[in-house]
Parts: structure tokens; sequence; C-alpha cells
């Protein structure tokens, strides 16, 4: 069956496998070759996703129900543009699981990260095409840093806050970066990441250029602030032109928060270096968006990010505007292959920067998220996810007054920001 045909609606579950698993063997093959993004094809292949997702997708289901979506209107749409998208926090919630496309091979785990320890608010993304993944990763990879081999770039790690985790995405792909060869000779996948130990990761800095390989430095925001002030204190020299500086994962609570601007600023200065590289992904999605410089991110030809008016998800923000973050990454054909970033009464604000086709490419992903709440059990529940920097709350709520239990919201996340009206 060609992504494009049309269906009835009226599959059974074995005849919605079988198209299921016959988009998923369309997908690998144009993830590798490429061609099959070309001439309408992106839009084709999104709508046939779309069209099995809402049949076979219990979570998206209910999403689009609750915007009055019908099975009739979900198979008579033709026009990609008009597909819902769906909130991240549904990981949260239940298993966002495309039935008929899984592979045999089994199944990764992966989580969110959080800073409250509550385990039950952390999403979780169950990946039952993990062949697909690994493709998508890698493919993505070599676009932007070269393909492995003998004479291809090296991968390092740091990565403290996520490689103390067996779940985190961001290790995996590490790790499975460095096992296709972006490594050393003789090195193993875990050889490459440095926890605590700064002048280890120098010391495998200068290895990898002395053998005449390029170092891929891939590092949590705030760690690679932290180095970046070893590097200058140790009296070093500017680094070498030749490492590609990859920052990504923002500072998780371990540092004060700073625009994007200035935390390049900063690298740059600290290290000598001319270009902070950059990386986009989440744990609910299978392929990365790579920056070179400059703040531009590029993602991958199965990979479509929009920018949407916040007050009109079906109009798209001009340049310079902020606006709601829309995704589509096909090779989520097995969970939801179309989301975004915010969920109910949540408001997010994100800096982008348009490329020079005009095309919305995100440019620093560091943004203001503001929730609304109006009960006390809304309150606590905003402050279990860690999703927020601004709480914004009545006095008088129908469960409780907010200023009794502001003191103890304070004390669980003292990094949140409460404004209280009256």
């Amino acid at each position: 069956m060609q992504c494009g045909d049309a269906l009835s609606g009226q599959q059974n579950p074995t005849e919605w496998n079988t198209v299921a698993q016959n988009l998923r063997l369309r997908l690998e093959e144009g993830i590798r070759n490429g061609s099959s993004w070309d001439g309408g094809g992106f839009e084709a292949f999104s709508l046939a996703a779309f069209r099995l997702q809402f049949h076979t997708n219990s979570v998206y289901r209910r999403w689009c129900s609750a915007l009055k979506w019908t099975p009739e209107a979900a198979m008579q749409l033709n026009d990609a543009s008009r597909i819902p998208f769906l909130p991240v926090e549904a990981f949260k919630c239940g298993d966002v699981w495309t039935q008929g496309a899984e592979e045999k091979t089994k199944p990764l785990v992966f989580r969110t990260s959080g800073t409250t320890g509550d385990m039950r608010r952390r999403g979780t993304h169950t990946v039952r095409t993990p062949d697909l993944y690994q493709l998508s990763a890698r493919t993505g990879f070599a676009r932007v840093f070269g393909p492995p081999g003998n004479e291809g770039a090296v991968v390092l790690g740091l990565l403290p806050g996520y490689l103390e985790r067996q779940d985190s995405s961001l290790v995996h792909m590490v790790q499975d970066l460095r096992c296709a060869g972006w490594s050393l000779p003789d090195e193993s996948p875990s050889d490459g990441f440095y926890l605590h130990d700064i002048e280890g990761l120098f010391d495998a800095v200068d290895q990898t250029l002395e053998s005449g390989r390029a170092p891929v430095l891939i590092g949590v925001t705030w760690a690679l602030v932290d180095a970046a002030d070893a590097w200058r204190s140790s009296g070093r020299g500017a680094l070498s032109d030749r490492v590609c500086l990859v920052e990504t994962g923002g500072m998780k609570g371990r540092r004060e928060e700073w625009v994007k601007e200035r935390v390049h600023d900063h690298l740059k200065q600290a290290f000598g270096c001319q270009t902070v590289f950059g990386e986009y992904g989440m744990t609910e999605l299978l392929s990365q968006a790579w920056s070179k410089g400059a703040g531009i991110f590029e993602p991958p030809p199965w990979m479509e990010i929009r920018i949407r008016r916040t007050d009109d998800p079906f109009s798209e923000a001009t340049g310079g505007s902020s606006g709601r973050l829309d995704i589509i990454d096909l090779a989520n054909l097995g969970s939801c292959c179309f989301l975004w970033q915010v969920l109910g009464d949540v408001i997010a604000l994100h800096l982008f920067e348009f490329g020079g086709d005009g095309t919305a490419v995100p440019a620093a992903f560091c943004c203001l998220l503001m929730l609304a709440s109006g009960t006390a059990a809304g309150m606590w529940r905003i402050v279990e996810s860690d999703f927020a920097d601004v709480l914004i709350t009545d006095v008088g709520l129908p469960d409780g007054d907010a200023l009794d239990i502001l003191p103890k919201l304070q004390k669980s996340n003292p990094n949140l920001k409460i404004i209280v009206m009256s």
C-alpha cells in the first residue's frame, strides 16, 4: 500500500497492522536514501501516519476525540497542516503506543528527567521500534558530523545528571553513536563518558586530536559551563577549532538559568572557541535537530518543526515572534509523530530564528514556561511535575487558601517563581 492511498477507516486490526508495517518499511527506506521526502512525500507520509495513529493509538485517539475529530474526518483529511498535535505531557499519563508498528526487537524504555524525585510524574517513552530509532539517530548525526570510521569524528559525553540514570535517552544516543564507530579504536561505548573527571575529559580531547580525528563533545549545559571555567583556570590555550562543542539540556536547576546567548558567549570566551554547536531532542522524540552554530537548528528530512501562533494554532508565527512549537517526527511512528510541548492551561514562550529560506527553525530552546492554576490541588500537580518556571494563582481557591500552602510549595520547588493575584 502506498502511503498516500485512501483508506475506508473500516479496516480490522490485522489490516491496520499491515498498514503499520508497510509504513515502517517505507520510512526506513526513506531515512536511508532521503528520496521519499521530495515532491510532497513528507506531507503524504504525515497524512498516512495520522490516519494510522488515529485508529490504532488509543492515547492519541482520545486526544483527537476531545478536539471533536471523528473517524470520518480523520480519513478524509488531505491537508497535513490540519493534523492535530498531542501534548508531550501525554507521556506522563499513559502508554503512547501505535499498535502494529512495533518491531520484534526488545523495546527500549526512556524516562524524562526531573528534580522532584517523584517517579510518577516522569514521562515514559516505550520505544517499540528500537531499530528505527537507531537508524534515525545515526543517520541524522552523520548528516551533520560525517560518517563513522577511522577518519570520522569521535563522540565524547559530559552528561552528569543523565549518566547516573539507566533510562536516559540522551545517554543511550551517545553510547549508540560511539558503538556505531564514532569512537577511537579499541574503545568501548562507555569509555567516552566523563561524569566528574574534567581533567580526564580534557585528556581525551587531546588524545583524539593527536589521533588526527575531530572530537564532538556533547555536554549538558551546566556541566559545560563548569568545564569551561576549569579550562580557563587551567591556563590552557584556545580550544582547537577541530573540536565541536555541542551544548544541550539546560541548567537543570544546578545553576541560575541563562538565556542561550549568555551560555554560548560564556563558553566561547572560556574555551576560546568561535562556535558552539547544539542538539535539540526530547525523551518523547526519536530524532534530533542539530545546530552548527548561530543558534540555527536543522532537523533531518523526516522531521519538521513548525512555529504556531499561540492564539491561533493553525497559523504560523512570523519571523522574530514567539509561538508554540509543533514537531512532526516521522520516526515516532511507533508512538506519536505529532507532538507539541504544552498541555491544557500551559503557555509556552519560545525564542526562534528563521532560516534563509524563511523556514522557521528553533534558535533558543531556553523558554519561559508559565502555568495557571485554579485549585490548590492543581498547584501541587504543577510543582510535582517540575514542568514550569512560573506559577500564577489566585489567593482564594475553591479547595484552600494559596497563602497557606505557599511556604510548602516553595520548599518543594525553590526554583519555581510564584505570582499571587487577587
